[in-house]
């Protein structure tokens, strides 16, 4: 979740407003709370679009889709606001990341959670096509895991079979890549198209890529029109019902009802370990880890200057563990002895050795005693007596009489092991350093391609903005694929014009009408060279509207073809007129 801005409101109808989740082509959604505290997602259309008849008949119509449409796989309408500005709705807020954001952070998803995930998302699927409803944009950023399941999103393009649509004549709705070939051509959609989405979301989630490979998006789907759907390193039964799903002809598709009985996951979805990891380890929308109930928090006792402050287990909530005893009280507890046990007096402490001194005493009185009698005259050389102190003696006397050799031996075997150490330390540092360069080198390298790449203007479809080779003025300048070159490197001036090699894009002097042609042109930073930012979707796109005129840059299709030429038109927000700008 992101703070609100300046431009944000403090509340929108009866809900106060705690935040951005994100943003969209038609406006920005918002946590929202009830008085009560509820939260609830409340999602705002763009003030632009207000004026605008097409969004707003679109923006109502998922309004009426949602409150037609209650089931476990989408969030239940609350509350909306559709007669007068501001133009808003409320639905329930689903904690959890979204599925594009878990692939993007683990990669290629647990066959068996991808098996839940096929199963699930297709049964939500056959509800909601069974109130004679089609998403018509189903794809990893509109599907959120939630701790009860997968839920779909996003129903702005959705509508009735029967209803009429409201997008202009020539433009495919939908994104490339998920877009079903029948809708790229034109032709009218069914549940077949969502089958066909949720085949290319599911490929995504089991291989970690782009299920028709990067490029612009003319080329993706062009090779979605192929039908051949990237599945390698997926386990047989899944690729197959990948493969199927993705069909070019709606009618070889299976039914939503087929891909549940295929599926037969293991475990429950939201019972398997994998999943649950999932959810635990990427922030939801609100900024936190969704919280799994199965998951029980680690205890640690509080002691110990490094002690961490966690939840204890559920059977003592809040209680902490009693404080250890130090070692010398543990021993203390453990050894303790009745009181008639007391320490002994200093008479037995050190009784035994006057004793023994005594006993000499007498021996040497009587050896005295017979020599006396002999006539001889006492001996009084003083008696050797052994005692442990001095059989202790003798040992370490011997052991520093040890032969010299075998003390030089250790000592040559230690300077050896030290030696094989440094030798070994210093390799492993070398190793390191050398990991590291090149780690730097490729950073260095991503941070140069990046960098390349964020200079482009690039355009719907993916497909980037040209400057003409010839560079005069009045030539047009052309959509072409992406490739970073000096003519596709685009910059803002400090009036803000777009500049690349010297040319400014341009809309020329006199009256300029819908479907009016840009040219390039000597950067000059009058008003028909200035193109603003006009919104953001979340995802760095934006519309691109001209100061002169006030139309904004648009493109012929939602996909255009290499050569295509640039033109103006009123601004409505649509894909052909979204831009990622340098």
């Amino acid at each position: 979740m992101y703070p609100l801005e300046a431009s944000d409101p403090d509340s929108v109808g009866p809900y106060r407003l705690a935040g951005r989740l994100g943003q969209g082509g038609m406006g920005r959604v918002y946590l929202g709370r009830t008085a009560g505290g509820r939260p609830v997602a409340v999602k705002v259309i763009a003030g632009e679009f207000e004026r605008h008849p097409e969004s707003l008949a679109r923006f109502r119509r998922e309004v009426e889709i949602l409150g037609t449409v209650r089931n476990a796989f989408t969030a239940a309408l609350i509350d909306s606001g559709v007669q007068r500005a501001p133009y808003w709705l409320a639905t329930e807020y689903v904690p959890g990341p979204t599925l594009s954001a878990v692939i993007e952070e683990h990669g290629a998803l647990d066959p068996d959670v991808c098996r839940g995930l096929f199963a699930a998302l297709a049964e939500g699927l056959a509800d909601i096509h069974a109130h004679r409803v089609s998403h018509r944009d189903l794809k990893p950023q509109n599907i959120i895991l939630s701790v009860t399941g997968p839920q779909l999103i996003d129903f702005g393009i959705a509508r009735d079979p029967d209803q009429p649509g409201v997008t202009q004549v020539g433009m495919a709705i939908g994104t490339p890549g998920y877009t079903a070939p029948e809708a790229l051509s034109g032709h009218e959609t069914g549940p077949a198209a969502d089958i066909f989405a949720l085949g290319a979301t599911m490929a995504a989630a089991a291989t970690g890529r782009a299920p028709y490979g990067r490029g612009s998006g003319f080329m993706i789907s062009q090779r979605s029109l192929s039908g051949d759907v990237d599945v390698d390193g997926v386990p047989g039964d899944l690729a197959a019902l990948i493969r199927a799903c993705s069909a070019a002809e709606p009618g070889s598709r299976p039914g939503a009802g087929q891909i549940v009985a295929h599926c037969r996951p293991e475990t429950s979805l939201i019972e398997n370990p994998s999943y649950q990891s999932l959810l635990a380890s990427i922030p939801s929308s609100s900024g936190a880890p969704a919280q799994v109930p199965a998951r029980v928090p680690e205890y640690t006792p509080d002691y110990g200057p490094d002690r961490t402050e966690v939840m204890a287990p559920a059977a003592m909530p809040y209680d902490r563990a009693p404080r250890a005893a130090s070692p010398s009280e543990d021993w203390r507890q453990t050894r303790s002895r009745p009181a008639e046990f007391e320490e002994p007096s200093s008479w037995f402490r050190n009784g035994p050795l006057m004793a023994v001194g005594a006993v000499l005493l007498v021996i040497v009185g009587v050896v005295a005693a017979m020599n006396l009698v002999g006539g001889k005259e006492p001996d009084l050389t003083p008696v050797a007596i052994s005692t442990p102190d001095a059989a202790a003696a003798e040992e370490t006397a011997a052991e520093e009489t040890a032969p010299v050799e075998e003390t030089a031996e250790a000592e040559a075997e230690e300077a050896a092991r030290e030696k094989a150490a440094r030798e070994k330390a210093e390799k492993r540092k070398a190793a390191r350093q050398k990991a590291r360069e090149q780690r730097a080198a490729e950073l260095k390298a991503q941070a140069e391609a990046k960098q390349k790449a964020m200079q482009t203007l690039t355009g719907p479809g993916d497909v980037c903005v040209a400057v003409p080779g010839t560079r005069t003025n009045g030539d047009l300048p052309t959509m072409q694929p992406c490739d970073g070159s000096p003519a596709q490197r685009w910059s803002y001036t400090a009036e803000g014009a777009l500049s690349a090699q010297g040319m400014c894009l341009d809309v020329g002097a006199g009256d300029v009408s819908n479907g009016h042609q840009v040219q390039v042109w000597g950067c000059n930073s009058t008003p028909a060279q200035i193109f603003q930012a006009n919104g953001d979707d979340g995802y760095g796109h934006s519309m691109l509207q001209n100061a002169a005129s006030g139309r904004c840059l648009t493109t012929p299709t939602d996909v255009p073809q290499s050569g295509a030429a640039l033109m103006l038109w009123d601004c409505a927000g649509n894909q052909n007129q979204s831009w990622r700008i340098p």
